[in-house]
């Protein structure tokens, strides 16, 4: 296998035996980590973001990038006022609902926003999710039956 050319997708390849693929793998994992050219699983000395810091520096000493890898995309996250937010209901509500929205884990502030949300946009009430996953799971497995057919259309905003 050519190392330099390989990518994740060259390990779905379901024909080949489970043992011969971890161990090609592993050698791909390794030349990728000797080679300095891993872009998987790197630490980050910072929060995702607008700009993210890695724990490691690369070929011209730099470890601060643009941060291309995260919804965070204006750096909202960090603004102040969104901090303090944070801080509030993190002593009001503790580290996180703990639980899903529909057993016990729907807080009076995600009802908040919800409300919000459905004003904003006119609508009668909305529903917020905590992934993008967790989103497609619920709405399509919702709206979808067995014989139906969902065609996706991405959207992008050209700057």
């Amino acid at each position: 296998m050519d190392y330099q050319k390989a990518s994740l997708k060259d390990f779905e390849n379901i024909g080949q035996p489970i043992r011969q693929r971890a161990k090609d793998f592993f050698l791909y994992s390794s030349y990728m980590t000797e080679n300095r050219l891993n872009n998987y699983r790197l630490a980050l000395e910072s929060g995702t973001g607008a700009s993210i810091t890695l724990n490691q520096k690369n070929d011209f000493g730099k470890n601060d990038f643009i941060g291309f890898i995260s919804n965070d995309y204006l750096g909202f996250s960090h603004h102040p006022k969104v901090l303090e937010a944070g801080q509030e209901a993190l002593y009001k509500y503790g580290a996180g609902a703990g639980a899903s929205p529909l057993i016990g884990g729907l807080l009076d502030i995600h009802q908040s926003l919800e409300h919000k949300i459905a004003s904003f946009f006119g609508r009668e009430d909305a529903i917020t999710f905590t992934s993008g996953f967790g989103t497609n799971a619920g709405v399509l497995s919702t709206l979808l039956g067995q014989s139906d057919l969902a065609i996706l259309e991405c959207s992008y905003i050209q700057a």
